[in-house]
């Protein structure tokens, strides 16, 4: 999926199968929900802005190995991005 704006992902999932979100706009954020991949590679990326937390206590990224990248950041102080490594 490729995104030119602010992208909300509310959930994504695959039955093991890599999940790859790309964001390529200036100011563009990636706001991450519910993303599990199972034992798939977990892809978030954003050329022109960063990889955000969505807030929710109970939404994670879930998978065999997570990229983020971010060229303004990957979460922020107060809201980091919640990862869990997959079983």
């Amino acid at each position: 999926m490729q995104a030119g704006d602010r992208l909300q992902v509310v959930s994504a999932s695959t039955g093991g199968g890599a999940i790859t979100i790309s964001s390529t706009a200036v100011d563009a954020d990636i706001i991450a929900g519910s993303i599990n991949a199972g034992t798939g590679a977990v892809t978030l990326s954003s050329t022109g802005g960063g990889v955000y937390d969505d807030g929710l206590a109970e939404t994670r990224i879930v998978g065999g190995s997570a990229s983020l990248t971010g060229s303004k950041g990957i979460g922020t102080s107060s809201r980091s991005v919640q990862t869990t490594p997959a079983a």
